[in-house]
């Protein structure tokens, strides 16, 4: 069963990469008022999009995911202390290092 299912997302993938049709919305069809939009033509357009698409597809695990690092700044950090908070869940050493991450990482603007 496993080896049925990689064989199909396999040929799903490689059917993706073959298709080369314009993935634009109709209304952005060369000759229509989008194509006239100041991004760029219609080609360049399509070619930015063909090339993203391609870039993901190839950069996608066996297993259907997409691994990258999550990079974030103290506002993350600052909302999960208010979710525990809210959530009734108190670590007062977790708490002090939270806030000495963010105090930290504080501007002097």
């Amino acid at each position: 069963m496993d080896i049925l299912l990689r064989e199909k997302k396999s040929r799903l993938r490689k059917k993706r990469l073959r298709t080369k049709s314009s993935v634009l919305p109709a209304e952005a069809k060369p000759g229509s008022l989008a194509a006239s939009e100041p991004f760029g033509s219609t080609e360049r357009i399509s070619e930015a999009v063909r090339k993203t698409h391609s870039y993901f597809v190839n950069d996608q695990h066996e297993d259907g995911y997409w691994w990258y690092e999550l990079e974030s700044n103290v506002t993350i950090t600052a909302e999960y202390m208010m979710l525990l908070y809210f959530l009734g869940i108190r670590d007062e050493e977790k708490n002090k290092k939270m806030a000495h991450h963010i105090l930290s990482s504080q501007r002097t603007d």
